[in-house]
């Protein structure tokens, strides 16, 4: 998803989003980053989602400071996938458990 960016957060201020997703009742905006990563190895999503969490950074921190004052908390959710179709199920699995509002929030 990344290479048909053509505008960079840092210059342009413009940030192309993959996915936004909204809980109403629980005040929770997330932000779905969706990838893709060479799966030579067994842990290749780690690597990707920690350069998508720092190059999403200023975005998500942004969200983070004006929408905290109404009550929304905000979080990013990398969901990679291999380049030979390797999907890391539980980290996946882990993002979507998100997904389901506590009771009480």
């Amino acid at each position: 998803t990344g290479s048909n960016r053509t505008l960079e957060w840092h210059e342009s201020r413009v940030m192309l989003v993959d996915e936004l997703a909204i809980h109403l009742q629980s005040r929770t905006l997330f932000y779905n980053e969706m990838t893709r990563g060479w799966d030579q190895d067994q842990d290749f999503y780690k690597n990707k989602d920690v350069f998508k969490t720092a190059w999403y950074l200023p975005l998500v921190s942004h969200l983070r400071l004006h929408m905290a004052d109404n009550g929304w908390t905000v979080h990013q959710l990398n969901f990679t996938v291999g380049a030979r179709a390797t999907i890391p199920e539980s980290a996946w699995h882990a993002h979507l458990d998100l997904y389901q509002p506590r009771r009480g929030r």
